[in-house]
Parts: C-alpha cells; sequence; structure tokens
C-alpha cells in the first residue's frame, strides 16, 4: 500500500547520505592529499638539508686549511717577495695531502708571479680569465666559492681528474704583514667531491640527478651522464625563483634548490615524483572503494528505515480495515 512512499523515503535517504559521503570524501582526500604532499617535500627538504649541511661543514674545512696557510709567515713572505728562503712546492703538496679533494693550490702574487703545488701544469698566468674571480677581485669580499668551466680544466693530469669536468674553487685574498694586499690564493677541488656528500641520499630518496649552477646561468655536468632537455631548461628556470623547489615542466621531477654560503653555486636535486603519485593514486583507490562500500550501506540502512516507517503504517491500517464496519 505504500510501496511509493518506502520507495520516496529510501531515495530521500539514499540521496542525503551520497551527498553527505561525497563532500565527507572530497574534503578527507583534500586533507589527506594535502599531508601527503607536505610530508613528502618536508621528509625530502629535511634529509637534502642534512647533506648539505655535510657540504658546508667540508667547506668550512677547506676554508681553515685555507686560513692556515694565509697566516704562514714564510709563505707570504715569499708571495710578497720580502724573502725567497723556502720552496713553495712541497709545502703546498703537504697541504694538498690532507685532502683527498683538494686537487691543486695555486698562489698568485699581485706582482705577477705565481707558485703551484705539484701536479699543476699549464695553469693561466692571469687569473683575471675568468669572469667570476674578476667579480671576486673587485668586490670587497675576502672569499668565495666559485664554479669554473673554462672549456676544459686542462691544468691536473688527466689521470688525477677528468679534464672535461668543471673544478669548484675557494679563492681567497692574501695579506702581509702590512695587512698590504700581496696575493691570491687558489685552492681547487673536484666537483665530484660535491656530488658525493649527497650521494647517501640516492638510495632513499632515489635521485635522479644531480647539478651545479652557478649565478651566471652557467650548469655545470651533472652527476648523471644523460639529461633530457627539458630538464635542463626546467634547471635554468630555477634561476629565477626564490622557492626551495619547483616541479618540472613534465611534472615528473622536484627540483630541490639549494644555495651554498659565500658562494657564486646552487646544487640542485632532482627527485622523481613517482612514489609521490603512486601515494595519492593509492589514496585515490582507497577513497574509491571506502565511498563504494558505504553507498551500498546507505541504499540498505535507507531501505531498512523506509520499511522501519512504511510498517507501522501498514499494520495501522490492516488494523482500521479490520474495525471498519461491514455494510
Amino acid at each position: 500500500m505504500f510501496s511509493k512512499l518506502e520507495k520516496k523515503v529510501t531515495f530521500m535517504i539514499v540521496l542525503t547520505l551520497l551527498i553527505c559521503l561525497f563532500l565527507v570524501s572530497v574534503i578527507s582526500y583534500t586533507t589527506i592529499r594535502k599531508k601527503i604532499y607536505d610530508s613528502f617535500w618536508d621528509l625530502s627538504l629535511q634529509h637534502i638539508n642534512i647533506q648539505k649541511e655535510n657540504i658546508h661543514l667540508w667547506m668550512k674545512y677547506i676554508e681553515e686549511i685555507a686560513r692556515q696557510i694565509s697566516v704562514d709567515p714564510d709563505i707570504i713572505d715569499n708571495l710578497s717577495e720580502v724573502s725567497k728562503n723556502i720552496d713553495m712546492i712541497p709545502k703546498l703538496d703537504t697541504i694538498c695531502s690532507l685532502d683527498s679533494k683538494i686537487l691543486g693550490i695555486i698562489m698568485y702574487s699581485i706582482n705577477g708571479n705565481n707558485y703551484s703545488s705539484s701536479g699543476v701544469s699549464g695553469y693561466p698566468s692571469m687569473i683575471i680569465q675568468n669572469p667570476s674571480l674578476i667579480e671576486f677581485i673587485k668586490s670587497d669580499k675576502q672569499s668565495q666559492w666559485v664554479l669554473r668551466s673554462e672549456e676544459k680544466i686542462f691544468y691536473y693530469n688527466y689521470m688525477n681528474y677528468d679534464a672535461t669536468k668543471s673544478i669548484i674553487t675557494y679563492i681567497t685574498k692574501l695579506y702581509d704583514s702590512k695587512s698590504q694586499l700581496c696575493g691570491y690564493m687558489l685552492l681547487d677541488t673536484s666537483i665530484d667531491s660535491f656530488y658525493y656528500f649527497f650521494s647517501s641520499g640516492e638510495n632513499s630518496l632515489n635521485y635522479a640527478n644531480i647539478f651545479i649552477t652557478s649565478d651566471d646561468g652557467f650548469v655545470a655536468e651533472p652527476r648523471y651522464a644523460q639529461i633530457e632537455s627539458h630538464l635542463l631548461d626546467d634547471i635554468k628556470r630555477t634561476f629565477e625563483v626564490n622557492s626551495a623547489y619547483v616541479i618540472s615542466s613534465d611534472k615528473k621531477f622536484g627540483l630541490v634548490i639549494n644555495r651554498l654560503t659565500n658562494s657564486n653555486m646552487k646544487v640542485i636535486v632532482a627527485i622523481p615524483l613517482n612514489r609521490l603519485y603512486t601515494s595519492l593514486n593509492l589514496l585515490i583507490i582507497i577513497m574509491i572503494i571506502l565511498f563504494a562500500i558505504l553507498t551500498v550501506v546507505s541504499f540498505v540502512l535507507g531501505s531498512v528505515l523506509a520499511k522501519s516507517i512504511s510498517r507501522p503504517l501498514n499494520a495501522l491500517l490492516q488494523k482500521m480495515r479490520e474495525n471498519m464496519p461491514e455494510e
């Protein structure tokens, strides 16, 4: 008797529940998605920052080595031509032996003389050949780390260093006992030494590649040889942003940007986003399954509630018919 009413009640209950479920699902998905997204980047940035701190500690170590050279009176006197009582090569070689990542040490006198550790040959007689070094010399800075790539770095024995790779130089100004500028010291290090500090994170974050760039737009050869052209364009795009990371144009990589202190360099780590997308896709699947289950439950619940309303009405109608007098 009340079948139409039962169907309408069922429809209204199910419709109301589905609308509520849909709104709850959208809000839940948005909230959880944001947390997954934020957690992914927070953990990635935290992990990479640890590697960056390791680089900074090593850079401080190299800077301390350079400082010890700059306060050596024999070296300074020899450089300023107050005296030439020592052979510079053994001293510089001893300093180079303190860290295997040091390729060589070159010292320039403002008078035009230069000295270098052994294993260095054909080094430019004038450091002003490099634009970054020219900028440093003209500035008030006392020291700076500089990414260099003068076509090919041919100063070192090819057995000790790949001539096709860039080098990273720590340059500092040297002063004599009268606090007068007497020269410059360049301490060259391998670019691989910088990549090395990020290698410990490759297994956990599955790095696609690591890049070192300079402020003048130069992108050094990456840690891994293969690089897609569009990714290189995305790397150059990071020169114009101030954020901690950007998403590549193909949405496959997150480019984490790390500024190195006292330098003209940034280290950019390309992290594949497939893990992030896998987590988000799994979340969508879970939400769809839950929505489907709750939809079935809403139909069952709507039917039960509708019957609980129509059953007493049917019983009441039946009693009324039984109590009606027969004509």
